[in-house]
């Protein structure tokens, strides 16, 4: 119940992320305006979340060329990820696994290099002239069967 406090005394703009794998809590007091711009200077992302849909941030750090770890979500992770080729995929759950992953990727700066150099290609198929074009190709199905 303390916790909960401490979040309605700070507001929406000051939360304590969690602590997982032994990484202390730390309070976030800002709001980022220019995401591309953080991710461009960021060499990793570390996707934590296990309940996902389409994984925007995700599609984000690998477009602008994360070297990316994430759970692989029921939804969404593989879509992006192939692991090994563009990033590495961590079974649900498994947080002894994701923290040897992520490790392994600090320490590895080659294949951060090589991770980056691939993660453009998982999220162009989601770019905008190609959503453009399904939707067009939509609407004309859609006007041509009545």
């Amino acid at each position: 119940m303390q916790e909960i406090d401490e979040f309605s005394q700070r507001g929406p703009r000051q939360r304590t992320t969690g602590n997982t794998c032994g990484v202390p809590k730390r309070k976030r007091n800002h709001i980022v305006k220019d995401v591309p711009e953080l991710l461009n200077n960021a060499q990793i992302f570390a996707f934590t979340s296990q309940t996902e849909g389409f994984q925007n941030a995700l599609a984000e750090a690998l477009a602008q060329g994360c070297a990316c770890i994430s759970y692989d979500c029921i939804t969404g992770s593989s879509k992006l990820i192939s692991d090994g080729e563009n990033g590495l995929l961590v079974e649900l759950d498994n947080e002894a696994e994701y923290f040897e992953k992520l490790s392994l990727l600090i320490q590895d700066e080659d294949l951060r290099k090589r991770f980056s150099l691939f993660s453009h290609t998982s999220v162009e198929k989601y770019g905008f002239k190609n959503i453009l074009s399904m939707y067009d190709g939509l609407i004309k199905t859609c006007g041509t069967s009545t």
